[in-house]
Order: C-alpha cells, then structure tokens, then sequence
C-alpha cells in the first residue's frame, strides 16, 4: 500500500526507498560493530605502542646506568638492591600515566555510551580488569629486562667501559 502511495506521488524515475524496521536496525548495528572492530584493532596497536615504548625506555635506561650497576654489584650490592631502583622509577611512572589516562578513559567511554538509550554500567571490576592487564604486560617487560641488566657479568663491562 505504501509504495502506490510513493509511485502515485513521485516521478516515475525515483524508486521508493522503504525499508523495514528490521533492515533499519541491522544497518546500524552493523555500523556500531564496523566501529567496534576499528576501536579493537587501535586498542591492541596502542597496547603494542606502549609495550615497545615501555621496552626501549628500559632499554635506554639499563644501557645508560650499565657502568653504575656494574659497580655496584662488584661493592657487594644484592640483585634486589640494583632492580629495585629501576622498579621505583617506573611504579613512579606508571602511577602517572594511570592518573591521567583512566579519568581520560573514563570520559571517553562515558562521552560514547551517551549516544545509546540501552548501555551496560562499567563498574569497578571492568576498570580492574584494564589496570591489571596493564600492570602484568608492563610488569612483564620491565621485570625481564631488570633481570638482564642484573645478570651482567661486571667485570666485562667495565672493560668495554
């Protein structure tokens, strides 16, 4: 019925766009999920940026103090003793940049979510589950280039020194 209505008020050479409410709902939740997959797909690559970034810090960082550690650990300093001070700095870090970030996330998420009538409450567990995921992918980098710096032999760097 409704499309004599359109051809009987339209030229002949528009079609009649009539869609369903069904065809309406699959087209936008198909483009809600394209975005979701563009949003996953940045996720993981800022979780590769921060991964590499995390590692040639620590890189730079046990390259350049490699001489002092080497020192220390011919003055009897324990391998706690030397990771320790490279733990402080980056809980130090790291403490920041979650300061910043998880109220910036917190934003975005809540800024995104606005636009839908129906949405789920991210309660603590949800911003838990980020932080710990986050802390072992850090922790796992900067624990396994400590303990290589601490493995050192200091006798041969300081005669490369």
């Amino acid at each position: 019925y409704k499309r004599q209505l359109l051809q009987e008020w339209l030229p002949e050479s528009v079609a009649p766009p009539i869609q369903t409410l069904q065809q309406v709902i699959e087209e936008k939740t198909e483009f809600y999920n394209r975005i979701r997959s563009i949003l996953s797909f940045l996720a993981f690559v800022c979780v590769i940026l921060t991964i590499l970034g995390v590692y040639s810090a620590i890189t730079i960082d046990t390259e350049r103090r490699r001489k002092e550690m080497a020192i220390r650990k011919i003055n009897g300093a324990s391998a706690w003793c030397m990771a320790r001070l490279f733990v402080q700095l980056y809980i130090k870090l790291l403490s920041i940049a979650i300061c910043i970030t998880f109220p910036c996330l917190w934003w975005g998420l809540q800024t995104w979510l606005e636009e839908f009538t129906l949405r789920s409450d991210y309660g603590i567990g949800f911003w838990l589950m980020v932080l710990g995921i986050l802390l072992v992918v850090i922790g796992i980098t900067v624990v396994w280039k400590i303990l290589e710096i601490v493995r050192v032999n200091p006798v041969k760097v300081l005669m490369d020194e």
